[in-house]
């Protein structure tokens, strides 16, 4: 026998009598290998769990980062016609996809300011190419660089218009021979 008692009975009482340890007993060695491997085995399947968790997760956010990437540079274009969308989450994703519908609700305001801006700006403009120069942007409408934005093209408006008025008021006079 390898721990030199001949029977695990007289190791037993040599271990229980303070003259031996269980960790020279090779039965004691080989279960506790057997504790020692199940345990391993059982860390193992859980990191690669882990693992594919991770993996899942930063795919997921690999998605939804391109997909913002792809808008932002739309809105850098000014192509507004854009639509952020969150990928349907898991148990795993669902913390990102909050994250990322935080994302996407700041991004469609952002988006939808500017085309508020836009239209304004388009009818401001459409108007005087009619020939209204009367025709002002809402103010009220927009907040931030927008409204400076909506109130430059309103003030732009009046300093034209008002020179315009006033040759129109002369010309009016000197047809009606009021000098």
């Amino acid at each position: 026998n390898a721990c030199g008692y001949g029977t695990c009975e007289k190791m037993a009482v040599a271990i229980f009598n303070g003259l031996n340890r269980p960790e020279n007993c090779h039965h004691y060695i080989a279960a506790r290998m057997e504790r020692l491997l199940a345990e391993n085995k059982e860390q193992a399947e859980q990191q690669a769990k882990s693992a594919e968790a991770v993996k899942a997760v930063q795919e997921y956010q690999e998605r939804g980062v391109n997909n913002l990437e792809r808008c932002l540079e739309s809105l850098a274009k000014g192509q507004l016609d854009f639509s952020f969308e969150v990928d349907a989450a898991d148990d795993l994703t669902r913390d990102a996809a909050r994250t990322f519908e935080q994302i996407k609700s700041s991004l469609d305001q952002a988006r939808d300011s500017m085309r508020l801006a836009v239209e304004d700006i388009t009818e401001v403009v459409n108007a005087a190419i009619m020939g209204d120069l009367a025709h002002r942007g809402d103010v009220q409408r927009h907040t931030g660089a927008y409204a400076e934005i909506i109130e430059n093209v309103n003030a732009l408006m009046q300093s034209i218009g008002e020179p315009l008025d006033e040759i129109c008021r002369v010309l009016e006079e000197v047809a009606a021979n009021d000098l």
